[in-house]
């Protein structure tokens, strides 16, 4: 397995294979173990706070994540449950777990609960999704990728680039993102991959992304695949659109990150990662806008949720700017 100094980011070149990610998540998935449980069969222990699976014979530690989650299936607020020493929050899931008709999925890394979902929940892990783009692109396929708890999202870059102005040379590919934990759907965008600062624009156009929400898996490993490549190769058709956001001047930067940020109800630090961005490379046009905020994308201080809605964001003002600038008012 990597070391803590070698795992990948999405601040990266895209220079790491889908055999290297295959790697990765075989590591990473070792101690991975599902259960399909009829509530009754779950049970928490006052004194230590952890769950037992019955008929196992075994205890596992909530992770924040599952705490939350079983909160909601018990609709037991979230934060209070979180607040409640172990008595008190085996009282309450005890007692409404008793009460809880639909069996849950529980999700379990080795001896800790990752995950808490419905019985309907279809299993999408990450080793499947990788395993379908190495059949469909090759496992020497060039990306960069970063696996966390909570997400996979992986940049498939392709290796010819397109230069539209001097020394801003673009490269189209896809943006592909999953949760295992109930985050995410299966996503698929067309992407366009700026290499001057390494930023991933991810599409936001109705035929520039594809989704599949974890319910029912039915032939879902063609229909990744067929994303993958349709969007792949309809990206570059977007770099024109891009391209053409030289021509929108914006004559306040600020204010128009501030409407942006309302609109889309981003957080103070999402806000600052694009007022910082924009001072890296400032301009009076909706291209600096756009590439403020997918290069906000890459920032240090946040984490890898917000850096994507960040850069599907970019995707988003570049597919409203193409249609003028009404969606502005």
């Amino acid at each position: 397995m990597l070391g803590t100094e070698q795992i990948p980011t999405l601040r990266e070149k895209p220079t790491r294979t889908l055999e290297e990610l295959q790697d990765l998540l075989s590591d990473v998935s070792r101690g991975h173990h599902d259960h399909t449980v009829s509530p009754k069969d779950l049970h928490v222990d006052q004194r230590t706070g952890t769950l037992a699976i019955r008929p196992i014979s075994r205890d596992y530690d909530f992770k924040p994540l599952a705490l939350s989650q079983m909160a909601t299936k018990l609709n037991i607020p979230a934060n209070y449950l979180q607040r409640c020493p172990s008595e008190l929050r085996a009282a309450n899931v005890n007692h409404w777990l008793e009460r809880q008709r639909s069996d849950l999925l529980v999700r379990c890394d080795g001896n800790q609960v990752r995950a808490i979902l419905s019985h309907r929940y279809a299993i999408v892990n990450n080793r499947d999704i990788v395993a379908w783009m190495r059949d469909a692109l090759g496992p020497k396929t060039n990306l960069r990728f970063e696996v966390t708890e909570g997400y996979m999202t992986m940049h498939v870059v392709q290796p010819k680039d397109f230069c539209p102005r001097p020394g801003d040379r673009l490269n189209n590919g896809v943006a592909v993102r999953n949760s295992e934990v109930g985050l995410a759907c299966v996503e698929v965008h067309g992407l366009i991959y700026r290499q001057i600062c390494l930023n991933g624009l991810i599409l936001a156009g109705r035929d520039q992304q594809w989704r599949k929400r974890h319910i029912g898996n039915g032939d879902l490993a063609n229909r990744v695949k067929e994303a993958v490549i349709r969007l792949r190769d309809a990206a570059p058709t977007a770099m024109e659109g891009f391209t053409a956001l030289h021509g929108i001047r914006v004559p306040d930067m600020p204010g128009l990150f501030k409407k942006i940020a309302t609109r889309y109800s981003l957080t103070e630090a999402q806000l600052q990662a694009v007022s910082d961005a924009f001072l890296i490379e400032p301009g009076d046009t909706m291209y600096h806008a756009v590439n403020a905020f997918t290069r906000a994308g890459n920032a240090e201080t946040l984490p890898i949720e917000y850096r994507h809605n960040l850069q599907e964001l970019g995707g988003r003002i570049l597919e409203n700017s193409t249609h003028g600038t009404a969606w502005l008012n």
